[in-house]
């Protein structure tokens, strides 16, 4: 299914971008029903865990600096535009940094209100 789409989206009849190609590419799965999955959960490393290897990272990097470059300094314009054309491993590696962001804030904040009760019960 994927090679008959790609024949379509390459074709001289299309007007899509380059942009807009590149991220079919990416993004059409090569079977409807594949149901491998990129996680890998016994690996010590997030980013590896999350199928997001160093090569993967160099790729989605490039992407996310010309999606902020076309959009410039407005964040809900860079956020909307992720969402649309971001390809899938470049919004799984933001939701991962999130994640990972929050949980580094919750265990911050957890660590502060155990400080301030040992400080009352002193």
């Amino acid at each position: 299914m994927k090679h008959r789409i790609m024949e379509v989206i390459l074709s001289n009849d299309n007007n899509l971008t380059k942009e807009e190609i590149d991220w079919a590419i990416r993004n059409i799965p090569n079977e409807i029903n594949n149901t491998k999955s990129d996680f890998n959960h016994e690996a010590t490393n997030v980013g590896d865990a999350c199928g997001i290897t160093e090569k993967i990272h160099k790729e989605i990097k490039k992407e996310y600096f010309a999606i902020k470059q076309k959009c410039g300094e407005k964040g809900s314009h860079m956020i909307e535009e992720l969402e649309k054309t971001g390809s899938k491993l470049l919004l799984r590696s933001l939701i991962t940094r999130s994640v990972l962001d929050i949980e580094d804030i919750f265990m911050k904040k957890t660590i502060e209100d155990l400080r301030e009760l040992f400080n009352k019960l002193k």
